[in-house]
């Protein structure tokens, strides 16, 4: 399991940062890390729905089949409804609608 926080807020997630499971915590300020945190999870979504392709589309199919783990991915937003404010907005739409519509494909 492999966390990924966008704190938008007053950054108090901070604390979890060197937690072994967290992967980033990003603050709003930072529009690289912003960015390369999209880039990571876009090619993640591309990567899963290959590998599960035959899988049914199933995390947990592809898990119990194919004896192979991988990690469930979290992405957290803390103050979300600030997402509007940041440049990539369209990106981050973009990701939240495919991570809804596609149930993330295991990124949750």
């Amino acid at each position: 399991l492999n966390f990924y926080v966008l704190d938008f807020g007053a950054e108090v997630l901070k604390m979890f940062d060197k937690a072994p499971q967290v992967g980033n915590i990003i603050s709003a300020s930072d529009a690289e890390r912003i960015a390369n945190m999209y880039k990571m999870l876009t090619n993640q979504l591309e990567e899963r729905k290959k590998l599960f392709s035959d899988y049914n589309g199933s995390y947990s199919f592809y898990i119990q089949h194919s004896n192979k783990k991988i990690p469930l991915i979290v992405v957290i937003i803390n103050n979300s409804h600030s997402i509007t404010l940041i440049p990539l907005i369209t990106t981050w739409t973009h990701i939240i609608s495919i991570c809804f519509w596609q149930q993330c494909l295991s990124i949750i």
